[in-house]
């Protein structure tokens, strides 16, 4: 029985129309070797994502050096100065595949003290593994010796003399440790897979685990060093085309500059290069060369993610325009080797009408060159082509699926497909009127939607839209007016 009711009452409906969340853009995703022996927990920063904000966050969970021997044999350093130093943007999801269960080396040195202390002159040397044998047993850590890092990431041993059974000063003591081993980690650590052991993803299978654990869609996938090989860059293509069943993202990977033999691969032979490792996909940009600031290497598919994320931040967040001529916190190109590399705008042009991105120095700097996905020339397609358009349709798409994932499994009635349609015409109107689309239009068919799909719960909209392209050549023509001779008089 319904309750007596006398006077005047308010009841309040939802909104008819859905307000749009606009989504993140350009979060990178970045498969990693880290100097996790310099953080606190290096056995818990395998394999797991990590989502880091800030510059602290990032050196504590995966261990940070600017000395030459970690930068050039970790590439977690190049990534954390980049995206948070250089460009100050973030956030970014890293994950380290190096493994100190398995990518190391067990060694046994001797090392002489002077008086109390002696220094282990070996980088990568994980903390708790250091042992002093002591006869046929071994002197007691914290009683007998005690172990920490000095300013260079290098382990030292102050010995405690006037324990019971203390170490002598002036000793030679033999020591055990393990090392970390980074050139040990290969392309299928990257690639990685399930581990049946543990239960877990490993590698490029904990994509599909980033928007579940953080609610970030990783828009930019690299993995920096490795993604050189052709199986690693088709591996990272494929999970970028279908990313939780629903996602789109773009593949940042690097083509090499030296050979098995360490000859360098000349601009003139990378692209044949490209094509015979079929680096052709509509998911992928493809970076060459190599770049270096102040002596510091940086794969260049690094500097083109900080340059994405603060380009994309600069507009709002929309990705409707192009990182090529943006600047590039580099000042030179080189080799894999380190050597320098010069490449003339012509020579750039060149990659660039092979769908590669480069770097050129020219009248902004040192900017970003080349707007085509590793597709072209193979694929003329605009929404496949051109970077900031394929960007979009990423970005349009996931920001459709995450809108209006709530309604699955409402009703299906009249009102409920009007609000869906009604919502989004209104947001696809508010971004041609920013001009980060020349127009858009959503449509529920009838012909598109047949009574057999009806009935079983299948609803289909088509969204038309178009982003603009880059405007990517602009030709003058100059011509002499000899009717301007009258001047003279």
């Amino acid at each position: 029985m319904s309750a007596y009711k006398h006077g005047v009452r308010i009841n309040e409906n939802a909104t008819s129309i859905i307000t749009p969340v606009t989504i993140e853009s350009a979060t990178p995703l970045f498969f990693v070797t880290a100097p996790i022996h310099l953080t606190e927990n290096p056995y818990g920063a395998v394999n797991v994502p990590k989502l880091c904000y800030t510059y602290s966050e990032a050196v504590s969970a995966f261990g940070f050096s600017t000395k030459k021997e970690i930068w050039d044999n970790y590439t977690a350093p190049e990534v954390i100065q980049c995206m948070f130093q250089l460009f100050g943007v973030s956030p970014c999801v890293i994950v380290n595949v190096l493994d100190p269960n398995i990518h190391k080396e067990d060694i046994v040195e001797e090392i002489t003290l002077d008086k109390s202390s002696g220094i282990i002159e070996t980088d990568g040397v994980l903390l708790d593994s250091v042992k002093i044998k002591n006869g046929s047993g071994y002197y007691i850590l914290n009683t007998h010796y005690t172990v920490s890092f000095d300013d260079n990431g290098l382990v030292v041993i102050n010995a405690v003399s006037d324990a019971d059974g203390g170490i002598e000063e002036n000793a030679v003591l033999k020591v055990e440790y393990v090392k970390l081993k980074p050139e040990m980690v290969g392309k299928f650590d990257v690639i990685g897979g399930f581990d049946d052991e543990t239960g877990k993803n490993t590698g490029l299978e904990l994509v599909s685990e980033v928007f579940p654990r953080f609610r970030k869609i990783p828009c930019q996938i690299a993995a920096p060093g490795f993604s050189s090989s052709p199986t690693v860059a088709a591996v990272m293509e494929t999970k970028a085309k279908n990313i939780n069943g629903c996602f789109n993202a773009m593949a940042l990977v690097d083509l090499p500059t030296v050979d098995e033999n360490g000859r360098h691969i000349r601009y003139s032979d990378i692209v044949k290069w490209k094509n015979d490792n079929n680096y052709i996909g509509a998911h992928m940009m493809a970076c060459y060369p190599e770049t270096e600031l102040d002596g510091y290497r940086y794969h260049l598919s690094v500097q083109l993610a900080g340059c994405i994320a603060l380009t994309d931040y600069e507009n709002g967040g929309v990705p409707h325009i192009s990182p090529s001529n943006h600047t590039l916190k580099i000042n030179g190109l080189i080799y894999g080797n380190n050597e320098e590399f010069i490449l003339p705008k012509e020579h750039a042009d060149y990659l660039n009408g092979n769908g590669i991105i480069t770097a050129i120095n020219f009248t902004n700097g040192w900017t970003a060159w080349g707007n085509r996905t590793a597709v072209y020339p193979s694929s003329t397609d605009v929404k496949d082509c051109f970077i900031p358009t394929r960007r979009m349709f990423c970005w349009l798409g996931n920001s459709i699926v995450t809108n209006y994932f709530s309604r699955v499994d409402y009703p299906l009635s009249s009102r409920s497909v009007h609000t869906i349609v009604d919502s989004i015409g209104m947001w696809l109107n508010s971004l041609a009127s920013r001009e980060c689309i020349l127009g858009g239009s959503v449509e529920f068919l009838e012909e598109e939607n047949s009574t057999v799909d009806l009935i079983d719960g299948i609803v289909k909209l088509r969204v038309k839209f178009a982003p603009p392209s880059p405007m990517r050549d602009v030709e003058f023509t100059l011509e002499y007016d000899p009717s301007y001779l009258s001047a003279l008089f």
